[in-house]
């Protein structure tokens, strides 16, 4: 199985996206836990986590450098894409 991920940045949000798993799912887990690190941002206006076209709830941490998205139980083959709005970045 494969999992493709991306990262997508247009000036005022922040996109990484977890696309579903393809090929032999019985090889991976049913759901995953994933922790997104947006290094360098502080803040945001909104955060989104959508999977499946629907709004899915996630946990918020600042770090050291930066803040971490947490979404949990998220299907593999239906993944995930974690929003950040209107970003501000540090550096």
């Amino acid at each position: 199985a494969e999992t493709e991920f991306t990262l997508k940045e247009n000036g005022s949000e922040i996109k990484f996206t977890v696309s579903p798993a393809v090929g032999d799912l019985s090889l991976i887990p049913n759901s995953r836990n994933y922790a997104f690190s947006f290094r360098d941002v502080t803040s945001a206006d909104k955060i989104s986590a959508i999977s499946n076209g629907e709004e899915v709830d996630f946990t918020v941490k600042k770090t050291d450098v930066g803040m971490c998205v947490t979404v949990e139980n998220v299907d593999t083959d239906k993944g995930v894409t974690v929003t950040v709005y209107s970003a501000d970045k540090t550096k």
